[in-house]
């Protein structure tokens, strides 16, 4: 008889689970363990292995068995005979006329060797196909990367072609190559050689860093972000409720979930690489090939001046954007996060700075500042808009107008007041769309774990920032006096309830004051994220807080602190601060666990107080450790805590909470012992030890208690 193959469990939790079985059997799952094997001698250890996998805690697989190939081996060689023989039957008949007349020797001889090496290459190719397909997914994620395998090095082929062909082609028709190559100056061709290994070099780099990339598993790229969202949201208690709600958003960017998880990533289109690779290419031409000696004879101190740019405005406004891109494609290379997207937003910052350049530089020149200054707006384009509105600001007429189109323009909430968040990361927020702190608040931060490799940490810690400063917003403009609006001019509008008494500008200014204020404060006292105010105004010692704030910040804080509890994402941040350790959870799957544990009638009172006892129905549960207690009724008899302890939850999560001493009385059996405080509606709980130590046993048949008589000891027994 053929033994069935192992069970496979898995951990669909975050918890470390601890199943207990039959016989002291205990099997322990970490979090989001994938791959536990059961073996079959200890499966009926754990009965109750099926209804756990039905609440969501586990799932249960079984290893597949590939089978013998034999059968698919014989049909592969039926397939390979016909698919030879029948073709060279046909050939034989054509070149024989129907057998009417004698075959070509050299043809023939063709046909002899042909066949049957046809047939060998094509039944080997078959055996090597089946050993893959036997592999299961793994096999198929095989096949796969040899198809994209294939796809990178046309794309990479084509790359190539453009960055080596079009400098070579533009040097040799348009660039003096045919007679320099004529030429006999061998210091001429060496510097015009180095020169194009330049160009091909700075050409192709961010292009060959996408194709050096190594993609991270996909089995440890979900995995990553399944931790991390359980930390995150506090919504989801296991994979089923990660699947049913970031599903579809994980299969989108990672492809749908495998058993192995070796696949890759799922990749785009590499049309962002070629184009990009064209634009660099291009401005490494205007930059370099027209430069360079160009007498017909060249010194060797001359070599340098083959590397020395064009002195232009647009030459230099290129470089400051070739200098953000290549440390860019470097910063995202390192994160594992160099996508073919990313290549579109190189192109556009470079046109973008193209055109900056054509609009600036007649007002620079090139002059050494003025080339310093376009360096500085390729690497800053959002700069060159700056200098463009401040260059006519001060203008009379149409700088008028220029400079109110600035200012409504004008970033209010630049991500650049964050702190730890530098250029790039900035960039490839603006990349998803974040251009300011209002957008990042209020962002979908699971979509940006997702979409970039920016650690989530970081992510979340700059999202904290956000929320606070929002709330922490104060205006730079002067107050105004408020006035009707008029007809050409520009003024605040009238309130629109009549009855409510505008502010006059130095309670405008107060206001303004008392928010600075309490910016100032906040900061002095070490605080920079809204979690580190939440924390600290809730839970700090003796409201240290409050003692060293003046009464306006205090009532300030107060209205900071009921301001933020309807923020957005800021549950899930709190969530992620507060869940940063591994809990554990005991859970049942013995053969007790199939039917109901039996309850007893037990009284609880205290030793001293006259407030009366608590009786009801306990569960007997055979792994508690002591009675628990909902607090409310412990509190009513007069049950004071006296200690903490740790104890399992009825949902077997381990928890933290109180204790106190009391009398026990378990049908007329009387007691002592430690009762634990539980939660409001917990259920009341009695260990089975206790049960057992007063006599009683649980019946296996009848699921109830028996009391155990007591055996006499020899002076009990009767004479003989």
């Amino acid at each position: 008889m053929v033994a069935s193959p192992p069970k496979i469990i898995q951990n669909l939790t975050a918890k470390r689970l601890k199943i207990h079985g039959n016989d002291g059997h205990v099997l322990i799952l970490p979090p989001l363990e994938k791959n536990c094997q059961l073996s079959n001698d200890e499966e009926p250890q754990f009965p109750g292995l099926q209804r756990l996998a039905m609440q969501h805690y586990i799932r249960i697989l079984e290893a597949k068995d590939a089978g013998s190939l034999e059968p698919q081996i014989k049909t592969l060689l039926y397939v390979c005979l016909a698919g030879v023989g029948i073709p060279t039957y046909f050939i034989y008949q054509a070149l024989t006329d129907g057998g009417k007349r004698a075959a070509d020797p050299q043809y023939l001889r063709w046909l002899k060797f042909g066949s049957p090496t046809v047939f060998l290459i094509a039944f080997c190719l078959g055996i090597s196909l089946l050993f893959i397909l036997k592999r299961g997914d793994k096999g198929k994620e095989f096949l796969q990367w040899i198809s994209r395998w294939i796809a990178q090095a046309l794309s990479l082929l084509l790359i190539l072609t453009l960055g080596l062909v079009l400098p070579s082609i533009a040097f040799y028709f348009f660039g003096g190559g045919r007679d320099l190559i004529s030429s006999q100056n061998s210091l001429a061709k060496l510097g015009r050689s180095l020169q194009l290994i330049f160009i091909f070099t700075a050409s192709l780099l961010p292009a060959l860093l996408y194709f050096l990339f190594d993609r991270q598993q996909l089995g440890t790229l979900r995995q990553r972000f399944e931790q991390q969202i359980f930390r995150l949201d506090p919504n989801v208690e296991s994979l089923c409720d990660v699947a049913a709600k970031y599903g579809r958003q994980i299969d989108e960017i990672y492809g749908r979930e495998t058993a192995g998880g070796e696949g890759r990533l799922v990749r785009g289109t590499r049309w962002p690489i070629l184009v990009a690779t064209l634009v660099m290419t291009l401005g490494w031409m205007l930059t370099l090939l027209p430069a360079g000696p160009q007498s017909d004879t060249v010194q060797p101190g001359q070599l340098l001046d083959f590397f020395v740019p064009q002195h232009s405005a647009l030459i230099f406004g290129f470089l400051g954007a070739y200098f953000f891109v290549l440390n860019t494609v470097l910063h995202r290379y390192v994160r594992a996060d160099l996508k073919p997207k990313a290549y579109s937003s190189i192109t556009v910052r470079m046109l973008i700075v193209f055109v900056l350049s054509w609009v600036l530089g007649p007002g620079f020149g090139t002059s050494a500042p003025g080339l310093m200054l376009m360096f500085m707006v390729g690497v800053f384009p959002e700069s060159g808009l700056t200098l463009i509105r401040e260059s006519i600001r001060n203008q009379t007429g149409f700088g008028k107008i220029v400079a109110l189109i600035g200012s409504r323009t004008k970033e209010r909430y630049p991500l650049t007041e964050l702190k730890e968040l530098d250029v790039y990361d900035r960039a490839r927020l603006l990349d998803e769309g974040v251009t300011n702190i209002e957008g990042l608040a209020h962002h979908d931060l699971i979509d940006l774990m997702l979409e970039t490799r920016i650690p989530v940490p970081r992510l979340v810690d700059w999202i904290d920032q956000a929320i606070l400063y929002l709330h922490l917003d104060v205006e730079d403009e002067k107050p105004q006096t408020p006035q009707k609006q008029s007809a050409g001019t520009v003024g605040t509008m009238e309130p629109e309830d009549e009855d409510e008494k505008p502010q006059t500008p130095k309670e405008q200014s107060a206001d303004i004051e008392g928010l600075r204020n309490l910016n100032v404060f906040l900061q002095s006292n070490c605080i920079r994220t809204a979690t580190d105010f939440i924390v600290t105004y809730t839970k700090g010692k003796d409201g240290a807080l409050q003692s060293r704030a003046t009464d306006d910040v205090r009532s300030r804080l107060q209205v900071l602190f009921e301001s933020l509890e309807d923020d957005e994402w800021l549950d899930h941040v709190r969530h992620w601060r507060a869940s940063s350790k591994v809990v554990d959870q005991v859970l049942d799957a013995s053969s007790g666990g199939f039917s109901p544990l039996p309850s007893v009638s037990v009284t609880i009172s205290d030793f001293e107080s006259q407030n009366g006892t608590y009786q009801s129905d306990f569960r007997v549960d055979p792994h508690a450790a002591d009675v628990l207690v909902a607090t409310p009724e412990l509190n009513k008899i007069g049950v004071k805590p006296i200690g903490e302890t740790t104890y399992q939850s009825n949902n077997g999560a381990i928890e933290t909470g109180s204790f106190g001493l009391a009398r026990i009385v378990v049908e007329k059996e009387t007691t002592a012992g430690r009762v634990i405080f539980g939660p409001d509606n917990a259920e009341s709980v009695v260990p089975r030890w206790m049960i057992e130590s007063l006599g009683f046993t649980v019946d296996p048949v009848s699921n109830s208690l028996k009391l155990v008589l007591p055996i006499p000891s020899k002076k009990d027994k009767p004479a003989p």
